[in-house]
């Protein structure tokens, strides 16, 4: 992604935070945090980000709903979302279901771990097709 695209991590903890911000550095994204929802919302009707990074997305939890109100918001409803869900064996301990991620219209949707380089790729990636269909 060139030219410092905004992106918004949003993530409570720090493993997530601390990976974005290593991609960052790799891909030249201005990176935002957000550490909760309101935060989050706030960023992304203000900062005009070009993505939005959702961690942890537990069913029905608070990245879930926060991924529904920015689809539901005028103002953020295009701002391509990519989901990093905890590892599939963590699904599993706490009755998640990665099928209820993958139905979520999210632009991109991966599970823990993640390496910086990957998330760079898969941030870029998702970056480079909606400006080649004029999205963002």
């Amino acid at each position: 992604m060139s030219g410092g695209k905004k992106v918004i991590v949003v993530d409570k903890g720090t493993e997530l935070t601390k990976i974005a911000q290593k991609a960052a550095e790799l891909s030249s994204w201005e990176l935002a945090i957000a550490t909760d929802t309101k935060q989050a919302r706030e960023l992304a009707a203000t900062k005009n980000p070009g993505i939005i990074i959702l961690g942890y997305l537990e069913p029905q939890g608070e990245a879930f709903r926060l991924h529904k109100q920015l689809r539901e918001n005028a103002k953020t409803e295009s701002i391509p979302q990519v989901v990093i869900d905890v590892a599939p064996d963590e699904q599993l301990q706490k009755g998640w279901r990665k099928a209820d991620g993958l139905r979520m219209d999210a632009e991109h949707y991966l599970c823990m771990p993640v390496s910086p380089s990957e998330l760079a790729k898969v941030v870029d990636d998702v970056a480079a097709l909606n400006e080649a269909i004029g999205v963002i």
